[in-house]
């Protein structure tokens, strides 16, 4: 539609700049585009170094390319030499903040990335408190770091008057609705967000999680599509696709034909943590433990069920029956949750209610009744669902599993009636296929529970 010749002295950043902002003004002009407000403010330099503002746009890339630990770790690399050779450069701190508080919500790096992001992003507001980039930063880690939502949400609503075509800013504010629990609000965001960017997957990826917990399947199918169609090595868009068949009908086939997909296509297939639950719903426990013993990846932010490879290999070797080694894993699941206890971020209701659930599960697989039945009590007292609506439901699973090596099967089943009222990765179909639960079939209530 436009096209011109443009001249100028790009190695001078205020010519640079100045002419990136020309050339938005004739484009808008030329497609009689109505802009007003901040979109309408000239382009100001944001650095003068040229070298620091290419190690940004690289870094800045890499972040948005994929959630793969590679991608984030080029990032944080690329993002952190804009800094150090431009240590005023606003724009390239919010974005280093941004990427430290991704490595840990999505990578699962240590939570030590949250003290780094946080230090980058009151450095981005205090050498530009205007600047919505550095706003988003902050938005996004005051969410994740310990669900301070409402100061959250005030600096993502500072964010999008900055610069409301910011479709990830958008996303944002959905993805504190969805762990709210607001489903339908949540849901009006990401549509919004997939309209500003068409090309970008992201929102597609949350409401395919999203509409999964609501178990709407045929809606999580078809985000599911238009996320692939963007990203075709998207792993994330595969994890929730193999899950509609597991969910809707306890089918562990059709979950395997979609995790075959992926791993004749996605890069990042190694993250899918699926296949080893696939082998104990199948009872093939020979093929778990092959999996069990090539380690996990991190990826989903507290959004997996047995988030331990130590869980892991104790609930196989439970089922095998060998119960030496069963302990052996439990302990150490032990040792380690303790341990994520004492370094655990102390305003995370959140990670305080996985990690002790997690530790109910690992004292009462040990026995130990009174310990497992406190922790139990902890972390239903939380309420974790209303802190969060995506882990939340996970934490009481891990509850429900606790009480089941209790032999509280009572208890158990309340807490399983709970959560197939409510939105979760759970449903009768799965209930009725899953090893785990056995203990359970005998009882009438179970047989309700899980009837067609």
């Amino acid at each position: 539609v436009w096209a011109a010749v443009l001249d100028g002295d790009l190695e001078d950043l205020g010519n640079l700049f100045a002419l990136l902002s020309g050339v938005a003004d004739r484009v808008v002009e030329e497609l009689h585009v109505a802009v007003e407000g901040p979109e309408r403010v000239p382009v100001a330099a944001p650095t003068t170094s040229l070298e620091a503002y290419d190690a940004y746009l690289r870094g800045r890339e890499f972040k948005m390319r994929s959630w793969s630990p590679a991608d984030t770790r080029a990032s944080i690399e690329l993002l952190e030499r804009a800094v150090a050779l431009d240590p005023g450069f606003a724009l390239a701190h919010a974005w280093l903040a941004f990427a430290h508080t991704e490595a840990f919500w999505l990578n699962g790096f240590p939570a030590d990335h949250l003290d780094r992001a946080r230090e980058a992003a009151e450095l981005a507001l205090r050498l530009d408190p205007a600047l919505p980039d550095a706003h988003k930063a902050m938005g996004h880690l005051l969410y994740v770091c310990c669900e301070d939502y409402d100061r959250a949400l005030a600096h993502l609503k500072q964010s999008h008057s900055g610069r409301p075509g910011d479709a990830q800013v958008v996303m944002f504010i959905g993805n504190l609705h969805k762990r709210q629990g607001r489903w339908d609000d949540a849901l009006a965001y990401y549509e919004r967000a997939s309209g500003l960017d068409p090309g970008w997957p992201a929102p597609f990826f949350n409401i395919a999680q999203m509409e999964l917990w609501r178990r709407r399947y045929d809606r999580v199918e078809r985000a599911i599509d238009r996320a692939l169609a963007l990203d075709p090595q998207a792993a994330f868009a595969f994890s929730m696709g193999a899950w509609v068949p597991l969910l809707r009908d306890g089918d562990s086939d059709g979950a395997r034909r979609v995790l075959h997909r992926a791993a004749q296509t996605s890069e990042a297939f190694e993250s899918i943590r699926l296949p080893f639950y696939l082998a104990l719903l199948d009872r093939d426990y020979a093929a778990a433990a092959r999996v069990a013993e090539r380690g996990s990846h991190s990826g989903e932010a507290f959004d997996e069920w047995l988030d331990s490879d130590h869980l892991r290999r104790g609930v196989l070797s439970r089922l095998i029956g060998d119960e030496a080694a069963a302990t052996l894993h439990f302990d150490s699941a032990r040792l380690a949750i303790e341990q994520g206890l004492r370094d655990a971020l102390p305003r995370s209701r959140r990670t305080q209610a996985v990690l002790r659930s997690a530790l109910a599960v690992s004292y009462a697989a040990m026995g130990r009744r009174s310990e497992a039945m406190g922790e139990a009590d902890r972390v239903r007292t939380l309420d974790p669902v209303a802190i969060d609506a995506i882990s939340g439901p996970i934490s009481l699973q891990n509850i429900a599993l606790a009480y089941v090596f209790l032999d509280e099967h009572d208890a158990a089943l309340d807490v399983l009636e709970q959560l197939v009222r409510i939105p979760a990765r759970l449903s009768p179909a799965l209930l009725r296929v899953d090893p785990l639960w056995d203990p359970l079939r005998p009882h009438p209530r179970f047989t309700r529970l899980v009837a067609p």
